[in-house]
């Protein structure tokens, strides 16, 4: 979570010197890892981002460009700057995926829930060249930072683990499932991941599916990541209508199932130090009949 804000008319000359002497830049408080800016202009509505860090917004607009590219319903890359001479820092602007984010509960979520199926189905097909976080000084290409799916998945299990055992799970238990899991993972082959997806990116407009959001967090990993992610974090019936929509463009087996479960567990481990992720990860492991 960003904790300090850019002085707003440093961004307000920055979106100007983008657009035009009209632009009125106003932060929206949902931005998590980036600085996040909506614009009314000319009857339309943009959001400027901007990076906190010292790094490009480059390679996720390359990744954006690919995605549209697919037929992925996916925000368009309006401008890009490497950095802004203004704020000092990379910025994006980009168009409106309209309408809001879908409530599972909603009659329309199965309907929903399927159309962002298939477009994930489309982005996990995207390849990329290493696992990890995409590589944002690389801004030509889709580079994780890792050459390995090895030294992905085990970068940081070790200090997980001793944070999950501290906090009441059998340590050497898991460790043991991680490594089966790891035999069952591996690959050469890294696909695009959006990272974070669930029902908070899946955007519709009165019932109908309209595309997905913030790609903030993506990354290189094995092709059924996302579906990982959205497993530990959803409900059985909401993973269900996700799954039935990406099997429409790329066919799922059992095997693609325990691979998915799997899968959970590891994003659920990765982000253990945190109590709501121990309780994902509790009612994952109850899910395949498992203890924590």
């Amino acid at each position: 979570m960003i904790e300090t804000e850019l002085p707003i008319e440093r961004v307000r000359l920055a979106a100007q010197a983008v657009l035009d002497k009209e632009a009125e830049p106003k932060r929206v408080q949902s931005g998590s890892s980036t600085y996040v800016y909506r614009i009314l202009h000319q009857g339309e509505t943009w959001y400027l981002r901007i990076l906190p860090e010292d790094a490009s917004f480059e390679a996720e607009a390359l990744a954006h460009d690919l995605l549209l590219s697919s037929g992925v319903r996916v925000p368009r890359i309006l401008y890009v700057e490497a950095q802004n001479p203004i704020v000092k820092k990379s910025v994006m602007l980009t168009s409106e995926i309209p309408g809001i984010p879908i409530d599972e509960s909603l009659l329309c979520a199965a309907a929903v829930l399927q159309e962002a199926g298939k477009d994930l189905a489309r982005m996990n097909a995207t390849p990329v060249d290493g696992f990890g976080w995409i590589n944002r000084a690389c801004p030509h290409e889709l580079r994780g930072v890792h050459a390995s799916f090895c030294a992905y998945f085990r970068e940081t299990l070790d200090a997980d683990m001793q944070t999950l055992a501290a906090n009441g799970f059998d340590g050497d238990a898991l460790y043991m499932l991680m490594a089966k899991s790891f035999t069952a993972l591996d690959t050469k082959d890294a696909a695009l991941a959006h990272g974070d997806f669930d029902v908070s990116h899946i955007f519709h407009n009165n019932g109908a599916y309209t595309g997905i959001i913030d790609f903030g967090e993506i990354r290189g990993s094995h092709r059924l990541y996302d579906l990982g992610h959205f497993r530990l974090h959803m409900s059985d019936a909401a993973f269900c209508h996700l799954a039935v929509g990406y099997g429409k463009i790329v066919p799922l087996e059992a095997s693609d199932f325990a691979c998915i479960d799997k899968l959970a567990l590891f994003v659920g481990i990765s982000r253990g130090k945190y109590a709501h992720y121990q309780n994902l990860l509790r009612r994952q492991l109850k899910r395949m009949g498992l203890q924590a």
